[in-house]
C-alpha cells in the first residue's frame, strides 16, 4: 500500500471513530424511538422524560438548548432554572398545631428546586453539577425537581422505572418502556416459602425489583420488603418487620430512599440500594428516629370517623415535589417531608385503608370510607372541596366509600373520575365510577356509572389521553371500558371479564397498549387501546388472586399474586382466541371423559387380573361389594347391623355439625349458619368468581380445608386400622414403615434449602413440596420393606424395620433443622401437620385418592379378618396371608403419603381411631372399617377448626390438637371397657 493509501485509510478509520461518539451519547435508547437522548427530565412526582441533548458551550446553556428543542418550556437565569413555568416550591406552613392526631401545619417546609446532574459512567451514578456555566464535555444529562440531596432514579442504564403504587403521584398508571428484544419466556419467580405472597406494587428502581410480601405462613405477624436482582431474581436484601395483618399498602421510591408503610403505625425509610443493613441499622422512621421508635401513626382520633374497621396504620403513598402524601385508617391524610417530619395533616371523616391519595398541579384529593372525595391544598392542607359521593344505610349503619380520584385535564379545569363502593370491602354489593368537573374551588357531578350496568370494578383507574379521547380505562367484571371526561362509556373488550377479569387498573404503556394480570387466574394479558387482545403469558405461579398492578419496564414485564411473583422478559407473547377464551366442544369433553374412564377401568382390571389372580375380576369385584351389604353369607347378625348404622349414622352426624361449624366460625370472621350456607352456595353458583368477601373466605379458604381434613382423616383411620390388623401389633400407626420420617426428610430439604429432587423437579413447582414429600415417604417405604424382607418377612421384622429406617430420617431430618436459619418456623408447620395451604387446585390430589383407597379395604374385610388367625390358618382358608399382607402394606403406605404429602405429619388419628372403633364394634373389620372412616374424618375436621380459632392470629399445629383431643376420648372408652378390651 501506498503512503497516500495508508493516509486515506487512517482518515476512514477516523471518521468512523468520531461518528461512533454521537452514537455512544445516545447508548441505550431504544430504537423503536421511545427514549429521544441522554437528557433526564425528573419532574419529581414519578413523570420522567429522556430527551435528546444540544451540545452546549456550557453545562446550563446544554440544559436549556436541549429542553427548548425538546418543546419543554426553559429558563435558564444565571443559576436559577425554570422548566415547564416552575421554577421552585415550598410546601408547608407556619405552625397551627398539627399533629399526628390533630390536623394544621407544624412549620415544618419542603422547598424543591431543579438540579442539574451529570452522568458520572466509571461510579455508574449520578453527580450534581456545582457549577452550570462550567464547559460540557459530553455525557449524559439530568434535571429533576426535588429537594437537596435527592439524586434522580432513573439512570442511562436503566431509563424506565416504577416507584409508586401507579407510577405517579397522578396515580395515572401511564408508563414509558422498552420491550423490545425480550423472548417472552419467564425469567424467574419467587414465592417465598415462609410468607405469602404480593399484595402491593412492586418497584424498579435501577435494576432492582423491590416487592413487598405481606403476611408469614406461620402466624407469626412479620412482613417482609426484598429486593430481587431484576435480571436473575437472587435476593440483595430483605427487611422483616412487625404487622397487624395482611400488608395491602405500596411503597415509595424517593431518589436514593424507599418508603414502607406498615400496619403497625410505623412509615419506615432506607436507601433502597443499601438495604436496611444489619440489625435494621439503617432504619428510620418519623423523624429521623431509629426503626423502633415508639412514635406511631394513631388508630384513632379526638375526631369520629365512619367506616367498616378492618386494616391499621398507613396506606400506600405517593411523592410530589419532595413531599410524601399518605392517608391513615385514622381517617387522616398527612404531608411528610423525606426525613418523615410531619408537614401537614387533615382530618377526613371516614376511615382510609390501602389506596393512596392523588396530587396534580396544586391539589391533592383522597377518599374515605365516609362515601366522600376530598380536595386539598397541596401546599397547606386547606380544604377546597369535598363532596358526597356515595353512601348507603345498611342494617341501621351507614357505608359508603371513595377510592383513588384520577385527574384530566380539560382547558383551565379538570374532570375527576374516582371509583365508589359501598364500603362493605370484598363484601361489596355495590359499587360505581362517579365523573365530576372540577375547576378549581368546586366539584361539579357529571355522571354515575353503577356496578349493574358493568360489574364491580377495580380500586384504581387509568387515565388515557389519545386518538382524540380524553378519559379513563375502566377495567370491571363485565369488561374492559372506556369512560370519557363528559360521562360517555365504551365496552372495548369482553374477554378479560367474568373469569378472566382483573382486580387492578391495567397499565398504559407508551400511550398505546394497556397490561392486564387476571384476579383468579394470574394471566398476564395485553391489549390494544381499542380493545384488541394482542399477548398473553401464563403465571409460572399457584393459580392464586392477584390485586396488584402489572408493572412494565425496559425489557420485562413484572407482576404476583398472593402466592409470589414473576417476570416476563420483553413483552408478552402473541395471544391466540384458542389458547383462553375458545370453548371446548361437548363432543369433546364427553370423549375425554370417557377415555378417562375406560382407561381407568383397564388399569384396574389389570391389577385385579395380573396382581390379585382373579380369574373374573369384575365379577369377582361385584360379588364382593354385594356381599358385604346384602350378602348373608358375609353380613352380620342383625343385632350388629343395627348397631353399625346406628353408629355409622352418629358419625356422620357429628361430622356433619363440625364441618358446618368449621364454616361458620374463623380466629377473626364468624357467620351464622344461614349465612354461611348460603355464601357457600353462592359462590359454587359463580364458578368461584367475582366473590363478596364471605364467599371468599368460605369457598377459598374455609371449604377446601373441611373436605381435606375430612379425607386426610379418613385415609390416616383406615390406614391405621389396616397396618395394625397386618402387623398384628396395637401400637402400630400409619407412620410405623418410616412413611412419615421420609416424606418429613425431603419437605425439610425442600422448604429450607430448596432441593429439587436431584433436579428431576423444577424449582418453581407449585407442588414441589408435596410431590418431595410423596417421593421421600414411598423410598423410606421402600426401604423398609426390602429391610423387612431381608430378614424373615414377619410381623415383627417389619416394625423393627420400620423403626431402623424412620431413626436414619429422622436424624438426617434434624441435621438439615439445625442448618435451616430462619427457615425452621416453616419446616416445623409442614412436619406439625396443616391444612393451611390446601386450596381447589391441589384439593382433589388429596381428596380422590384418599377416599379410594379408603375404600379397597372394605372389600377385603374378611381377609383382613382372617389374616388375624395366623398365616397357617389362612392359608388353609385359601388365603395366601405372606402376599396379602405385602399388598395390604403397600395400600396403606400408598395410602399415607398422599395424606401427609399436602397436609404433612398429622399423629394420633391412625394410632387411637381404630382401637376407638374396635372398642365400639369389636374386632370384625366388616364393622370396624366403616365405624374408624365415620369418626375419622369428624375428628380431623375438629382438630383443624381448633387450630385455626384457640389462638387469635395464629395457627395451631393440627397434630398436636388431634392429641389433645383424642387423648381424652381414648382414656374415657379405655376405662369404661379397658377390662373387657382385647386389641
Amino acid at each position: 500500500m501506498t503512503r497516500k493509501g495508508t493516509f486515506v485509510c487512517l482518515f476512514a478509520v477516523a471518521v468512523l471513530l468520531f461518528s461512533a461518539v454521537p452514537a455512544s451519547l445516545s447508548s441505550g435508547a431504544p430504537e423503536d424511538g421511545t427514549y429521544a437522548g441522554d437528557l433526564l427530565i425528573d419532574y419529581g412526582n414519578g413523570n420522567t422524560d429522556w430527551v435528546a441533548v444540544s451540545a452546549g458551550a456550557t453545562v446550563g446553556d446544554t440544559v436549556a438548548s436541549s429542553l427548548t428543542a425538546a418543546g419543554v418550556e426553559c429558563t435558564l437565569s444565571g443559576t436559577v432554572l425554570s422548566v415547564a413555568g416552575k421554577t421552585s416550591s415550598t410546601v408547608g406552613a407556619a405552625d397551627s398545631g398539627g399533629s399526628l392526631s390533630s390536623k394544621g401545619t407544624t412549620g415544618v417546609t419542603v422547598t424543591s428546586t431543579w438540579h442539574v446532574f451529570l452522568w458520572d459512567r466509571a461510579a455508574s451514578k449520578w453527580s450534581e453539577a456545582s457549577d452550570l456555566s462550567a464547559s460540557y464535555s459530553g455525557g449524559p444529562l439530568a434535571v429533576a425537581f426535588y429537594p437537596d440531596g435527592i439524586v434522580p432514579v432513573e439512570t442511562p442504564d436503566h431509563r424506565s422505572s416504577w416507584t409508586m403504587v401507579e407510577a405517579d403521584a397522578e396515580n395515572s398508571a401511564n408508563q414509558t418502556a422498552d420491550l423490545s428484544g425480550g423472548s417472552g419466556s419467564v425469567e424467574w419467580s419467587n414465592f417465598p416459602k415462609d410468607i405469602i405472597g404480593d399484595y402491593s406494587a412492586i418497584l424498579y428502581a435501577d435494576g432492582h425489583a423491590i416487592v413487598k410480601y405481606g403476611y408469614p405462613k406461620d402466624g407469626s405477624r412479620t412482613a417482609s420488603v426484598i429486593s430481587h436482582n431484576a435480571e436473575t431474581g437472587e435476593v440483595e436484601w430483605r427487611f422483616d418487620y412487625s404487622c397487624t395483618m395482611y400488608e395491602t399498602t405500596s411503597c415509595l421510591i424517593v431518589g436514593q430512599y424507599i418508603y414502607i408503610p406498615s400496619t403497625n403505625g410505623h412509615i419506615y425509610r432506607f436507601e433502597w440500594a443499601v438495604g436496611p443493613g444489619e440489625g435494621n441499622s439503617n432504619v428510620t422512621t418519623f423523624d429521623g428516629m431509629p426503626w423502633d421508635s415508639p412514635t406511631i401513626i394513631p388508630n384513632e382520633t379526638d375526631h369520629d370517623v365512619m367506616g367498616r374497621p378492618y386494616g391499621e396504620g398507613a396506606s400506600s403513598m405517593v411523592c410530589d415535589s419532595g413531599a410524601i402524601y399518605v392517608k391513615a385508617y385514622n381517617g387522616m391524610l398527612y404531608c411528610f417531608d423525606l426525613d418523615l417530619r410531619l408537614v401537614w395533616s387533615y382530618q377526613m371523616g371516614g376511615r382510609t385503608y390501602f389506596t393512596a391519595p392523588t396530587v396534580t398541579d396544586d391539589y391533592v384529593a383522597a377518599g374515605a370510607y365516609d362515601g366522600t372525595m376530598y380536595i386539598l391544598n397541596k401546599y397547606d392542607g386547606s380544604l377546597i372541596c369535598k363532596e358526597l359521593v356515595y353512601r348507603t344505610v345498611i342494617k341501621d349503619t351507614p357505608y359508603g366509600a371513595v377510592n383513588t380520584p384520577v385527574f384530566v385535564r380539560t382547558g383551565s379545569s379538570y374532570a375527576v373520575f374516582t371509583t365508589y363502593t359501598d364500603g362493605r370491602g370484598m363484601n361489596t354489593v355495590t359499587s360505581g365510577v362517579a365523573v365530576y368537573s372540577f375547576d378549581g374551588t368546586s366539584l361539579t357531578f357529571v355522571e354515575d356509572i353503577r356496578s349493574d350496568e358493568i360489574g364491580s370494578i377495580t380500586s384504581y383507574l387509568t387515565r388515557y389521553v389519545g386518538d382524540g379521547f380524553s378519559g379513563v380505562i375502566v377495567a370491571a367484571y363485565n369488561g374492559v371500558y372506556k369512560v370519557g371526561t363528559d360521562g360517555s362509556r365504551e365496552c372495548i373488550n369482553t374477554y378479560l371479564s367474568k373469569t378472566y377479569c382483573t382486580h387492578s387498573a391495567p397499565t398504559l404503556v407508551n400511550g398505546k397498549t394497556l397490561y392486564f394480570i387476571t384476579y383468579s387466574k394470574s394471566i398476564l394479558f395485553s391489549m390494544t387501546v381499542e380493545g384488541k387482545v394482542v399477548g398473553s403469558a401464563e403465571s409460572p405461579l399457584k393459580k392464586q388472586f392477584s390485586m396488584a398492578p402489572v408493572v412494565v419496564v425496559d425489557g420485562r414485564v413484572l407482576a404476583g399474586n398472593d402466592t409470589g411473583v414473576f417476570t416476563v422478559s420483553g413483552d408478552l407473547p402473541p395471544y391466540t382466541v384458542e389458547e383462553y377464551h375458545a370453548e371446548t366442544p361437548l363432543w369433546e369433553k364427553a370423549a375425554l371423559l370417557i377415555t378417562v374412564i375406560l382407561v381407568i377401568l383397564a388399569a384396574l382390571w389389570a391389577v385385579m387380573r395380573y396382581g390379585l389372580k382373579w380369574e373374573h375380576p369384575y365379577r369377582e369385584l361385584h360379588d364382593r361389594i354385594f356381599c358385604y351389604f346384602f350378602g348373608e353369607n358375609y353380613t352380620h347378625n342383625t343385632k350388629s347391623k343395627r348397631k353399625l348404622r346406628l353408629v355409622v349414622a352418629v358419625g356422620i352426624i357429628l361430622t356433619s355439625v363440625v364441618a358446618l361449624a368449621s364454616l361458620c366460625i374463623g380466629s377473626e370472621t364468624t357467620m351464622g349458619v344461614g349465612e354461611a350456607l348460603s355464601a357457600a352456595v353462592s359462590a359454587i353458583q359463580k364458578g368461584g368468581h367475582s366473590l363478596t368477601y364471605e364467599e371468599m373466605l368460605i369457598y377459598n379458604e374455609r371449604l377446601p380445608r373441611v373436605i381435606a381434613a375430612f379425607a386426610v382423616g379418613i385415609g390416616l383411620s383406615v390406614a391405621g386400622a389396616v397396618y395394625q390388623a397386618v402387623i398384628k401389633n396395637p401400637l402400630v400407626e400409619p407412620y410405623i414403615m418410616g412413611v412419615s420420617s421420609g416424606a418429613g426428610t425431603f419437605a425439610v430439604a425442600v422448604i429450607t434449602f430448596g432441593f429439587t429432587f436431584f433436579g428431576f423437579f423444577s424449582a418453581g413447582s407449585t407442588y414441589l413440596t408435596a410431590a418431595s414429600a410423596m417421593v421421600g415417604g414411598l423410598l423410606a417405604f421402600g426401604c423398609t420393606m426390602l429391610l423387612a424382607e431381608k430378614t424373615g418377612g414377619k410381623s415383627i421384622n417389619y416394625v423393627l424395620a420400620g423403626i431402623v429406617v424412620g431413626l436414619v430420617f429422622s436424624a438426617l431430618q434434624s441435621l438439615m433443622m439445625v442448618e435451616a436459619g430462619n427457615k425452621v418456623s416453616s419446616a416445623l408447620s409442614w412436619l406439625y401437620g396443616s391444612f393451611a395451604n390446601m386450596g381447589w387446585d391441589n384439593l382433589w390430589l388429596v381428596l380422590i385418592p384418599c377416599l379410594a383407597l379408603s375404600m379397597v379395604p372394605l372389600i377385603w374385610a374378611k381377609e383382613l379378618n382372617l389374616v388375624l388367625l395366623g398365616e397357617d390358618q389362612a392359608r388353609q382358608m385359601g388365603l395366601d396371608a405372606k402376599r396379602f399382607d405385602r399388598i395390604m402394606l403397600i395400600l396403606a403406605s400408598v395410602l399415607t403419603a398422599f395424606c401427609v404429602a399436602f397436609c404433612g405429619v398429622i399423629g394420633f388419628v391412625g394410632l387411637v381411631i381404630p382401637h376407638l372403633s374396635r372398642m365400639i364394634m369389636g374386632g370384625d373389620h366388616r364393622l370396624m372399617l366403616p365405624t374408624a372412616m365415620a369418626f375419622g374424618g369428624f375428628l380431623m375436621i375438629a382438630a383443624d377448626l381448633l387450630s385455626r380459632i384457640l389462638m387469635t392470629g395464629y395457627e395451631l399445629p393440627v397434630g398436636a390438637i388431634t392429641t389433645i383431643i383424642g387423648v381424652p376420648m381414648f382414656a374415657y372408652l379405655l376405662v369404661r371397657r379397658g377390662k373387657s378390651y382385647d386389641a
